[in-house]
């Protein structure tokens, strides 16, 4: 079996690695003054070389020779946390630790993800962390310090590794190229350069996934592989933004649908374009609503359903007027006006379906809103559990071209007349339908929730969080 190239290519000497002299030149002067820590804590994003600088330091303390087959040296341990996280595996561990070293002068723990460990895990190993055998040196590994105990940190020595830097990303790939006889086009290196973000291990995972392609690897076969959508898509979505056209950004969300070109890769597209936007010469206004779509852009990968947090974003963006430069503020023909100006009755024919609906030009009848309304309720309850949380129970009536949402509690009604839940729901209703109506939360007295019959509101399913932004609560003490 072929070895994976960022298993061929991964350094093996404090000098072989790459973009993080601040961490491996002290860690080897402490090396030659002996003076070795007793715990380490490597934080940074994924793929930058903490796993290898932690072997590195494993090997060099214990003057073995490095290979990445590691079976034959006892002294050395290597823990996952992500897959032996709970106490039973820390205690197993943590037997070891007195059992005196074989080979060399130190006992080695390497525990890759320390943060997915267990309160009760990370307990046990506190205790040994307090007072261990000189022998014995931890080397903790984590993408998310802040999840790490400040008890577990402040016994330990810290080193922050940094995203590696494109020139550098672009430096080894094109000598693992150039040493595999891998033929690429300059462009697609540049393109693997941006798509590892800073991670030589993705990056060189692509260059051998895509190796694997053709004879010799171009632009479009990296797009093909990662599902990256063409700059066309992206430079489409730009325009209908700035010409704040509601019906254009549809029918691109419904080609990105189609050819199911990834999401992720569209939203990073956006997002480097939208940095660079910031530093043309803008308005300080113009600069405030880039900011604020750029914010709501980093939130779309962490939803469940990615198309659907991105066309909220960016239809939100233009029913706000975000990021709209001066001279693409001219009404055009198919722009949605905020408030329709006459309601026309749609009847609904039989087996028709949003999707039949959201082609009518006419507004719809109240009988078709509430089939919306329902679409609507589902996608919320993938993507905004709270907010469906809060309006399951509400009833919702169209009354002379506004929709109302009738809720019995007052601190229902203030949550959905807030902006930004406002924005959500245009957004959703007008990807279902085309149409766009004033939405307005009134009380009425007559509506209940019923929390002991309602399995929505079944107690298994809702944190502390989920019950205070539901019942209204600034506070909720557990």
């Amino acid at each position: 079996m072929a070895e994976a190239l960022y298993r061929k290519y991964r350094s093996k000497t404090f000098s072989d690695v790459v973009g993080q002299e601040h961490i491996t030149q002290t860690l080897e002067r402490s090396i030659k003054n002996n003076k070795i820590s007793h715990a380490y804590l490597f934080s940074g994003p994924r793929g930058v070389g903490k796993t290898s600088v932690a072997r590195i330091l494993a090997y060099a303390i214990n003057d073995f020779k490095y290979q990445d087959d590691d079976t034959n040296y006892l002294d050395i341990i290597e823990l996952d946390a992500a897959s032996n996280r709970k106490i039973e595996d820390m205690k197993q561990l943590i037997d070891r630790v007195w059992l005196a070293p074989t080979d060399g002068k130190y006992k080695v723990f390497i525990i890759d993800e320390v943060h997915m460990l267990t309160k009760d895990a990370f307990n046990a190993l506190l205790k040994t962390l307090e007072e261990p055998p000189e022998y014995v040196v931890f080397i903790l590994a984590t993408t998310e310090a802040h999840k790490v105990p400040e008890t577990i940190l402040s016994r330990t020595q810290q080193f922050t590794f940094r995203p590696i830097t494109k020139k550098n990303v672009v430096k080894r790939l094109e000598l693992i190229a150039k040493k595999e006889k891998i033929e690429i086009e300059p462009e697609a290196i540049d393109f693997i350069a941006d798509y590892g973000e800073g991670s030589f291990r993705d990056s060189i995972g692509l260059l051998d996934q895509a190796s694997n392609i053709n004879q010799k690897i171009t632009l479009s076969d990296l797009e093909f592989i990662v599902g990256a959508a063409p700059k066309e898509i992206v430079a489409e979505i730009l325009i209908a933004q700035n010409e704040a056209s509601l019906q254009k950004m549809r029918k691109i969300f419904e080609k990105i649908s189609a050819n199911g070109y990834s999401i992720e890769s569209i939203v990073k597209q956006l997002i480097y374009s939208l940095k660079n936007k910031l530093v043309d010469k803008q308005s300080t206004s113009e600069n405030s609503k880039t900011i604020k779509v750029l914010n709501d852009l980093l939130t779309v990968n962490l939803s469940s359903d990615q198309l659907t947090a991105l066309e909220i974003v960016l239809y939100s963006s233009i029913l706000n007027n975000d990021f709209i430069t001066p001279s693409s503020q001219t009404k055009s023909a198919d722009m949605i006006v905020t408030e329709p100006k006459t309601i026309k009755s749609t009847k609904i024919k039989k087996n028709q379906s949003v999707d039949d609906l959201s082609k009518s030009k006419n507004q719809v009848s109240e009988k078709d809103i509430n089939t919306i309304w329902e679409k609507t309720l589902s996608e919320l309850r993938v993507n905004h559990s709270t907010l469906y949380s809060i309006l399951k129970p509400s009833k919702m009536e169209l009354v002379n071209g506004r929709i109302y949402l009738k809720t019995g509690f007052l601190f229902h009604q203030k949550a959905l007349n807030e902006k930004k839940n406002r924005d959500i729901l245009n957004a959703l209703i007008f990807k279902l339908s085309g149409l766009e109506y004033p939405i307005e939360a009134v009380i009425d007295s007559n509506i209940k929730i019923n929390l002991e019959n309602s399995d929505e509101y079944d107690e298994t399913n809702l944190d502390i969080t989920s019950i205070s932004n539901i019942f209204g609560g600034g506070e909720v003490v557990e």
